[in-house]
């Protein structure tokens, strides 16, 4: 049994992504997974690691979601603009 062990790689933490999300495509997903990022890096710092692996999973998955929301959004959109210049 190793005593010294290494500590675990501190995992990517979404905050940038989510805070990019939030201004440019999906306001309301990217306030949520700004926050679930910013607990998980405090739960990171406090040592309490399951819960902060559970928390920046959560920030991906609503950052990734709130990506693809605005990507839809925006082809919805195009697609009502190009329509409305046939008319």
């Amino acid at each position: 049994m190793n005593l010294l062990q290494e500590p675990a790689p501190r995992p990517r933490n979404w905050i940038l992504e989510s805070m990019l999300i939030t201004c440019f495509w999906c306001l309301p997903l990217g306030i949520t997974a700004f926050v679930f990022a910013i607990r998980g890096r405090q739960k990171w710092k406090a040592g309490d690691l399951a819960d902060a692996i559970r928390d920046i999973a959560k920030a991906k998955r609503y950052t990734i979601l709130g990506f693809w929301i605005g990507i839809a959004w925006m082809a919805v959109i195009m697609i009502i603009l190009l329509l409305m210049a046939r008319i």
